[in-house]
């Protein structure tokens, strides 16, 4: 490849390479996609993880950073829907004997 490598740079794409930016993004005080793209290197296997340039990863962290705030939120609200579910089922019952 014109680039030096014998693989080809492509965004993050499948299962591994998305669990394993997971792993490095969550092991990361302060995002910096150059030292991810380093230490994605030491994983790289040619067959389900591939070499990452840096505009890659902080694509990618864009929107993994957004599904992580989505995530968190949804977290967040599990305890108002569980009440709001026990509300509705207690409510719907009263309607019932009435």
């Amino acid at each position: 490849a014109q680039s030096g490598t014998e693989l080809p740079m492509l965004p993050v794409h499948g299962k591994a390479e998305l669990q394993l930016f997971q792993k490095l993004a969550l092991e990361q005080t302060q995002f910096d996609a150059e030292v991810m793209a380093l230490e994605w290197c030491e994983h790289v296997d040619g067959a389900t993880i591939f070499p990452k340039l840096p505009v890659y990863l902080r694509t990618h962290h864009e929107a993994w950073k957004k599904n992580q705030q989505v995530k968190d939120a949804v977290e967040r609200k599990k305890a108002d829907v569980a009440a709001l579910e026990t509300i509705n089922a207690e409510t719907e019952a009263d309607l019932m004997v009435d």
